[in-house]
């Protein structure tokens, strides 16, 4: 999953645009210092900057086959777990009617 498709997966999810901004990783650096979580957010900064791809090929091999859950739905299921949106669920089961 890249960026964009996350980004364009939580736009579907609440139904309008989001606005993109960089990450300010000059103040995460020094807020790091007082707030271990943004350090160890800093640590993985690379994730940010590096393309990777996980391949579940051994996993399914030794455990049969993964269930997927399709991104939209699983971004809109957080979205309403975190609490953002939390009327979701109820708009996707009637959107999942028609």
């Amino acid at each position: 999953v890249t960026g964009r498709q996350l980004h364009r997966a939580v736009e579907q999810a609440i139904g309008h645009a989001v606005k993109l901004r960089p990450v300010p990783w000059v103040l995460y650096r020094f807020l790091g210092l007082f707030v271990p979580m943004l350090r160890e957010v800093l640590a993985m900064r690379y994730l940010w900057d590096r393309a990777h791809r996980i391949d579940g090929a051994l996993l399914a091999r030794r455990f049969g086959p993964i269930p997927v859950t399709p991104l939209n739905q699983a971004v809109a299921r957080s979205l309403s777990d975190l609490g953002v949106a939390p009327d979701l669920p109820d708009r996707l089961a009637v959107a999942g009617a028609d």
